[in-house]
């Protein structure tokens, strides 16, 4: 068995060389000597040990193949130019443990830096490694082929000043109870690249946190290559300090994020006069699962804040959940919720699907903002809000054929909710809690809307649709109070569409009922460039108003037509139309109070009304009812 030697005693031994020959040994006292390790040896540093080593002699050296570990109770210091423990060896699978109360820490230079592409190492650190300089606390990025994690428990600090806080290796893995910190300094106008944890062009990256992460950026890399995955549980922290919370760079990279606690990413205008403070920005595409809060929070001149930012992907954000952007107070970027572009404001890289059931919002921008030509879709399901403010809609989908869903809420504060933009688009309103405050547009292309709230469900609109082909009300109770300014077909195949107020469409708008209602509020009129009957339907005119159509389009001989009339309504058509085969065939199907229809021409209108016999009838059956109740009170 090999003897347990202190440092002071190897020194002795090798009085001719800075280096010490570690084998197997605690230290529990002082010692200055540099020290070096190789394959198979281990090294335990107490609580009253301490390495301190000055100039340029790294404090331990590991080299050869095996197995090797050191563990720290005390202190490892390297107060010159060197760092505290260097690996030099492709063979070797080292273990640092560095416990509570424990430090290992440099000057001028890394606390740990990995040097073989083919070396293995575990970090597990309950105590402090910190790294002055500009120099990294753990910098393991040489690591290609052999494995490196990363465990900071929850009393673990790891820490840099002007330098990366962790540079893992390729496939590197974190976990992260504690805190990693990377603080910047100036550097020009903006802070320098000091981050939490900097993967830079080393792919396969997985970080769990449940503590805190920040730095300039919090969790940074990409390539065109790159991959990671991002876990951010309950309580978790991941903070760009003038930066994004989480960045990722470059096209061609791809980020699976799951937050359940908070990203945040700042632009710090007390310190710096540059800065882009987005919460997630990746440049590649994503697969985002948000149960926390994801905020930007601020930007300079020329730049924007959102609370995600990417090139294509899939956004879930759950109920309860945030993402959000804004400004800071006197400066003039706009704070936005999510943007998909080239992060150049060009065309995105890949389709987009946001699904939401918490709340999305721009506090100054827009709520969801897409550009180019994929067929984006957005999901807003019950409960969900999604809100914008600024010059542009909440919404606004780019040049794709792209389908908006709407369950919950969708608030343009400007007075715009949803643009369409490009392509041939889809809106979809669904369910009986669906709310839309602002205009919708469909933009350019042939675009169409689904009422489809669902029996007993009710949606009220005050806004106007325009540039849409198709607003079709399928299910529910549908009413508009604003004035609509599309010019596409209005279509009530099933459920009620409710016109409150005069002229609440288009008077170029064609009307088809295909087994709906239609109803006018009292004292209104309303002006169809034609009307289709491809369904059994009912018309409700209310009281005292009109209601006129202009020409024919299909009228199906099967289909009925019943026509409510409470008072002093019209139901009229534009020319004389007494002997228009497609007029007839409608006016034979239509019913008026229940009674059968004729029509009479006033040398501008055809006007529908109760057939006299059928007035008459009617009459007579009411007087014979009010004979019969005088007749019960005499007897009585």
């Amino acid at each position: 068995m090999k003897a347990r030697l202190l440092f002071s005693t190897l020194a002795a031994v090798a009085a001719s060389t800075p280096f010490t020959h570690a084998n197997d040994f605690p230290i529990s006292t002082s010692v200055t000597n540099a020290q070096s390790m190789t394959g198979g040896e281990s090294a335990i540093i107490t609580s009253t040990g301490s390495l301190i080593v000055g100039g340029s002699f790294v404090a331990v050296t590991v080299t050869g193949s095996g197995t090797s570990s050191l563990e720290n109770s005390g202190i490892v210091r390297q107060t010159g130019t060197a760092r505290a423990l260097y690996i030099n060896s492709a063979g070797i699978s080292f273990t640092l443990r560095n416990n509570f109360g424990a430090t290992m820490e440099t000057v001028s230079a890394d606390v740990v830096q990995v040097n073989k592409a083919g070396a293995s190492i575990i970090v597990q650190n309950s105590g402090t490694l910190s790294a002055g300089g500009g120099n990294q606390a753990l910098d393991l990025k040489t690591i290609t082929s052999g494995t490196n994690s990363i465990y900071n428990e929850s009393t673990g600090i790891i820490r840099a000043d002007a330098a990366d806080a962790v540079r893992p290796g390729v496939n590197g893995y974190i976990e992260n109870s504690g805190t990693i910190e990377a603080i910047p300094v100036v550097e020009g106008s903006d802070a320098s690249g000091s981050d939490g944890i900097d993967f830079q062009t080393n792919s396969g990256g997985q970080v769990i946190n449940s503590g805190s992460v920040s730095g300039r950026h919090g969790i940074t890399g990409g390539s065109a290559t790159f991959s990671i995955e991002v876990t951010n549980n309950l309580g978790g922290t991941i903070t760009g300090v003038n930066g994004s919370g989480v960045n990722i760079d470059d096209p061609g990279s791809f980020a699976k994020v799951t937050n359940y606690g908070t990203i945040t990413g700042n632009f710090d205008n007390t310190k710096y006069s540059i800065g882009d403070g987005d919460g997630v920005d990746v440049d590649g595409t994503v697969n985002i699962s948000n149960y926390g809060n994801i905020i930007g929070n601020g930007a300079s001149a020329g730049n924007n804040s959102e609370g995600i930012s990417i090139g294509g992907g899939t956004i879930t954000n759950a109920a309860g959940a945030s993402i959000y952007g804004q400004n800071n107070t006197g400066t003039s970027s706009a704070g936005n919720g999510i943007l998909v572009d080239d992060s150049n404001g060009g065309a995105a890289y890949s389709a987009t699907t946001v699904t939401n059931s918490g709340t999305i919002r721009g506090y100054s921008g827009f709520g969801i903002k897409m550009i180019g030509s994929y067929n984006d879709t957005i999901t807003n399901n019950a409960g969900g809000t999604i809100r914008g403010a600024g010059t542009g809609a909440a919404i606004q989908t780019g040049d794709g054929s792209d389908t908006v869903t709407n369950a919950g809420a969708i608030i343009g504060d400007n007075g715009s909710a949803i643009d369409l933009e490009g392509g041939n688009d889809s809106l979809k309103i669904q369910g009986g809690s669906a709310s839309i405050t602002g205009n919708v547009s469909g933009g350019l292309g042939t675009n169409t809307v689904e009422i489809d709230l669902g029996s007993g469900n009710s949606f009220a609109y005050a806004g106007s649709f325009s540039n849409f082909s198709t607003v079709q009300v399928k299910s529910g109770t549908t009413t508009l109070t604003g004035a609509n300014a599309y010019t596409g077909a209005t279509q009530v195949t099933g459920g009620t569409l409710v016109l409150d107020g005069n002229g609440r469409l288009s008077d170029t708008s064609t009307l088809n009922l295909d087994g709906g209602r239609l109803e006018l509020s009292d004292n209104s009129t309303q002006t169809f460039a034609s009307i289709s009957l491809t369904a059994n339907s009912v018309i409700d005119l209310n009281s005292d108003t009109v209601l006129t159509l202009a020409a024919f389009g299909t009228i199906n001989g099967a289909s009925t037509l019943s026509v409510i009339n409470s008072g002093g309504s019209t139901f009229r058509f534009l020319g004389d139309l007494t002997s228009d085969v497609n007029f007839q065939t409608l006016l034979g199907n239509t019913t008026v109070n229940g009674g059968a229809a004729t029509a009479s021409y006033d040398g501008t209108y055809t006007t529908v009304v109760p057939e006299p016999g059928t007035v008459g009838l009617i009459g007579l059956g009411i007087a014979f009812a009010i004979g019969m109740a005088r007749r019960r009170r005499k007897s009585s």
